[in-house]
């Protein structure tokens, strides 16, 4: 999601005006003035704020699993292009099949891009899908440098006879920011009952 803002400088005093607005504006004949736009990750958080007119700069905030902010990068000359990664489990199956007890790693890469992003990971299903399987991290932050992140999904072990047959979840994973993934962004996962 991306809002516009607009903000003009005068000498010695800046006006901020409304974010929730579209793209705002206000002119004077000898002040400067540029255009601001904010993405806000799959959590709502403040991701990257991109200045363009006069001078342009790239802001890139990342945040820990807490939802702290950790790290600001400051690019003041660059183009921001978005990431664009691929989701790849070894070995690839589809559908995923987890053993109840077990987990499966799977990769996330960044093939392009020089954006920082957080990639958001939910669990769906005709079940209460956090009964059967947990995850090891509901967002993964990349930094503008990072080019590899894992997270597992486990299948929780339990005495309840759920199948025949596997019980169906899918896992969709959402980027921010403009970002994609290129192999797509969903898989379905099975638990396989043991019992």
């Amino acid at each position: 999601m991306t809002k516009r803002k607009k903000r003009q400088i005068w000498p010695a005093v800046m006006f901020v005006l409304s974010l929730a607005g579209a793209s705002n504006s206000v002119s004077a004949a000898s002040a400067p003035s540029y255009t601001e736009s904010n993405c806000f990750d799959t959590l709502g958080r403040l991701a990257m704020t991109k200045r363009s007119g006069g001078t342009s700069t790239i802001e890139q905030y990342a945040h820990d699993p807490a939802g702290n902010r950790t790290n600001k990068t400051l690019n003041a000359a660059g183009t921001y292009v978005p990431g664009v990664f691929t989701l790849t489990l070894s070995p690839e199956s589809s559908p995923v099949v987890i053993a109840e007890g077990a987990n499966k790693t799977f990769t996330l890469t960044r093939t392009s891009g020089n954006g920082s992003h957080a990639i958001g990971i939910k669990l769906s299903g005709v079940s209460d899908p956090s009964l059967d399987l947990t995850l090891s991290a509901q967002t993964v932050s990349f930094l503008s440098t990072d080019t590899t992140k894992t997270f597992n999904v486990t299948a929780v072990q339990d005495i309840q006879d759920d199948g025949p047959p596997n019980e169906s979840f899918q896992m969709v994973l959402f980027v921010d920011c403009g970002g994609s993934i290129s192999t797509g962004n969903n898989r379905t996962v099975q638990v396989q009952d043991d019992d």
